[in-house]
């Protein structure tokens, strides 16, 4: 199966195959920079980053939203949307424009939803309530709850594709920084040798979890779906698992 950096253009943290990918739609035109042959994401319901041109902040705009007149977040002045965006059709994105920070796909982790005003801030937002975790600062936000992780981190997420998941994805961090995503168990597996295979789904969790007596098989089937990540500091492994 083909990875973005098979067709040379890597993620630094998204390795699993292309058709894992949230909206991955193939090799074609780019409607935003309308560059040909390149691979591409349905980004619709992802933001747009546009800079305001009176003041210069960062702004996010809706793809599929309507094409309107936005004021900016900062000054209020008018930041307008690119002509080729706004209605409900499928806007393919390249993944050098999302690379680029063209784009912002926003993302579910285990330390809350991060967002692009969230990233400008170096905040999450959205957990129900304080993280088991000593990596970062938590912020009270509201009813809910935040934690401070260095804005250069959160960009990453943003400019990453996400993984279909039955409920929800749950990127995962380790040595204070988002881990790599490298597909699930059942695409994975058969790059480790079969003897080796116990031995790293043991690694995956934590000394008390109960599914530590799993058998990894089970997750070679699709249902239920162990998806696998890899710290980019020290090798660690890490998952998390979800079911129809």
């Amino acid at each position: 199966m083909n990875t973005f950096a098979d067709l040379g253009f890597p993620f630094p943290i998204f390795e699993a195959p292309t058709a894992e990918a949230t909206n991955y739609v193939g090799v074609g035109d780019c409607r935003l920079c309308e560059v040909k042959d390149r691979p591409r994401l349905d980004l619709k319901d992802d933001d747009l980053i546009r800079s305001c041109p009176t003041c210069g902040a960062i702004n996010g705009l809706l793809a599929g939203g309507r094409p309107v007149e936005t004021s900016c977040r900062a000054c209020g002045a008018p930041v307008p949307f690119p002509e080729q965006s706004g209605d409900d059709s499928p806007f393919p994105v390249c993944v050098d424009c999302l690379r680029g920070g063209k784009m912002a796909i926003s993302k579910e982790t285990e330390f809350g939803i991060v967002e692009w005003e969230g990233a400008i801030q170096g905040l999450t937002r959205h957990l129900p309530e304080p993280p088991e975790s000593d990596q970062f600062e938590v912020v009270p936000i509201k009813d809910s709850f935040g934690v401070r992780i260095p804005s250069e981190s959160l960009w990453e997420l943003l400019r990453s594709p996400g993984y279909p998941s039955w409920q929800g994805e749950n990127w995962l961090f380790h040595c204070r920084r988002p881990m790599v995503y490298k597909g699930t168990w059942e695409s994975i597996a058969k790059t480790f040798r079969r003897p080796d295979r116990p031995i790293i789904f043991k690694g995956l969790f934590a000394d008390d979890a109960p599914y530590q007596e799993w058998d990894p098989e089970q997750f070679e089937h699709g249902a239920p779906t162990l998806y696998l990540f890899q710290c980019r500091d020290c090798g660690q492994y890490r998952a998390h698992h979800d079911c129809d």
